[in-house]
């Protein structure tokens, strides 16, 4: 089992990046530019976000080429709407490139809500469990999406 390395960016207000939720408050969180007009309701939509983070950590840390799949339960257990993306992305790019692609969390976002309301809660246990399933479904999600 390999541990999840992670990197921080700085649009980043909030990281799991040592197991324990880091949030900057709200106040810092306004003071950026990407966060300005972020209203309580979404701050704490954060705080879920990485409360799922932690959870996924404790069933399987190794997130190597899962990333978009964690931040895809995370934005939508949260309750993170997004807008549909424009263009989605090669499996290549979503899997080891996740955080040069643009909107990556929306892209994210669509594939899970596309999980959750239709594929079993076994088998999205399951790529927790077993990244390297999860690695066999990508480009058959990606293509359910186009």
């Amino acid at each position: 089992m390999v541990d999840c390395e992670q990197t921080y960016y700085d649009w980043m207000i909030a990281d799991t990046i040592d197991r324990k939720i880091n949030i900057a408050n709200v106040d810092a969180c306004r003071a950026t530019q990407a966060h300005r007009n972020m209203s309580f309701e979404e701050y704490t939509k954060i705080i879920v976000h990485e409360l799922v983070h932690i959870c996924q950590q404790q069933v399987n840390p190794n997130c190597y080429g899962c990333e978009w799949f964690w931040e895809a339960l995370a934005t939508n257990l949260a309750k993170q709407e997004m807008n549909y993306p424009q263009t989605l992305c090669s499996k290549e790019d979503l899997m080891f490139h996740y955080n040069q692609i643009p909107n990556a969390y929306s892209i994210s976002y669509h594939i899970g809500n596309y999980m959750l309301e239709n594929l079993p809660h076994e088998k999205i246990y399951e790529y927790i469990l077993k990244p390297d399933v999860l690695w066999q479904d990508t480009e058959e999600l990606l293509e359910v999406l186009k």
